[in-house]
């Protein structure tokens, strides 16, 4: 059989497709870490890449000094409002989460959790928490580097105009039009440092097969059906 090699090539093609996914698991925690620095915005954020599973975490690093002030990650929210995100014990820097809808405008955005200097946290069972599940945008920043649109700033500062945001919705003069920009300035100096960013109710990214995987999957699978047909006609 001239093409009894194809079989063990597409095994080894499908077996790889998920390798391809820079998320790890350990100890049944499933970790995202980023890979070079992600952008800031929608176009350039990261995806979080694996097959389709949940995953409890995302860990990079800010360095405010070296113009790195922002990370953004694409994720996929699983909806009915359980997802959740938070740095409460996985920075050492006065951290701000931000969460965008797949058109890049704004959902809900939170700064000090109490007080001032705390890290930040995104609740599950809110009025503002996503209850329809689909592609999202997650932004780490140093604060008090917040996001703007055409329109202005997309979330309010809630407490006085410091730029300590409580929770708050894209209550903002840009907050209807999708993010175009981070601004403002920084509390501390320099800043910044490892995070680590808790999450429930997320799932990886489906990956998308770099293309000559992709295609070794599809002449493979293209090879295998003209294998069966030779062989149902003799």
């Amino acid at each position: 059989m001239r093409f009894s090699f194809i079989a063990p090539i597409v095994k080894k093609a499908l077996c790889l497709a998920p390798l391809i996914a820079l998320a790890n698991s350990a100890h049944g925690v499933t970790i995202y870490t980023e890979v070079g620095d992600a952008g800031e915005l929608p176009a350039t954020a990261q995806t979080t890449t694996d097959t389709t599973q949940a995953f409890d975490e995302i860990k990079g690093t800010l360095a405010p000094a070296s113009g790195d002030s922002v990370d953004m990650y694409k994720i996929y929210i699983n909806g009915g409002g359980d997802f959740s995100a938070e740095t409460i014990g996985g920075v050492g820097f006065d951290s701000e989460l931000f969460l965008f809808d797949s058109t890049g405008k704004g959902v809900y955005a939170n700064d000090d959790t109490t007080g001032f200097l705390t890290p930040s946290l995104l609740p599950a069972g809110n009025a503002l928490t996503p209850t329809v599940a689909g592609y999202y945008y997650l932004a780490i920043s140093q604060c008090c580097h917040q996001p703007f649109s055409s329109g202005g700033a997309i979330f309010e500062d809630v407490d006085g105009g410091s730029g300590h945001l409580l929770l708050s919705g894209p209550t903002g003069a840009g907050g209807a039009m999708p993010v175009t920009s981070f601004g403002g300035s920084f509390d501390q100096a320099p800043g910044g440092g490892a995070y680590t960013i808790f999450l429930t109710g997320a799932t990886l990214a489906p990956s998308i097969p770099e293309p000559s995987i992709l295609m070794l999957m599809l002449a493979g699978t293209a090879s295998l059906a003209l294998l069966r047909r030779r062989n149902a006609g003799k």
